[in-house]
């Protein structure tokens, strides 16, 4: 998932957001550059689209109220999501 900001945001402030994403959600691998967060990896397995709703309707929620998202981009890696929901 890429998570890109309205504006570019120093050191501090990026580390502050990655680490309010692991604190959300523990286990994720990000990186951060100036207006760009990547979650890169995840250990959910099954769960994975009620963690990333939970993930983006909380930690990415409170991350636009603060610092304005301009957009969010998910990309599945093969095989996709499990079709339960």
């Amino acid at each position: 998932m890429t998570v890109r900001l309205v504006s570019v945001l120093d050191r501090p402030a990026l580390e502050r957001v990655a680490r309010d994403a692991e604190a959300r959600a523990p286990g994720l691998a990000l990186l951060t550059d100036g207006d760009t967060i990547v979650i890169t990896s995840w250990p959910w397995g099954g769960d994975d689209l009620l963690l990333l709703e939970d993930l983006l309707s909380t930690w990415a929620r409170a991350l636009h109220a603060e610092h304005a998202i301009a957009a969010v981009m998910v990309t599945w890696a093969p095989g996709g999501p499990p079709s339960s929901l």
